[in-house]
């Protein structure tokens, strides 16, 4: 999922978009009886302010980019939401690719959830 936000102005507040893109987001899960939050999960790969939380576990994290053009400043929100598949085995693979780059983080294979998993 993605949103852009174009500003006028040259200065852009990244804090106030993000807030914005993470409530669409909230907001469409709530409508799949989902309730969901923003924050960090601690044990998470990737983790941010910005992650959309269920029941303390990361359903989808966030990224973005400002690009200056004309004058504007635009702001590319983007999200990638887990629908299905196992979130263990992609925290595996993602511990074991930072491992192979000298990353020593301890990643919790339970602090991640697939939307599959928690559909009423």
């Amino acid at each position: 999922m993605s949103l852009a936000v174009v500003s006028n102005r040259s200065e852009m507040r990244p804090d106030e978009s993000y807030k914005e893109f993470t409530q669409l987001l909230v907001r469409g899960l709530e409508r799949l009886g989902i309730e969901a939050a923003t924050g960090s999960v601690s044990g998470s790969y990737c983790d941010g302010r910005f992650n959309i939380c269920v029941s303390g576990r990361k359903l989808a994290g966030t990224a973005s980019r400002i690009v200056r053009r004309e004058g504007k400043a635009i702001h590319l929100c983007h999200g990638s939401l887990t629908v299905y598949g196992s979130p263990r085995k992609d925290s595996s693979l993602v511990s074991h690719f930072e491992s192979g780059l000298g990353i020593d983080q301890c990643i919790d294979p339970t602090s991640h959830v697939s939307l599959i998993e928690i559909l009423p």
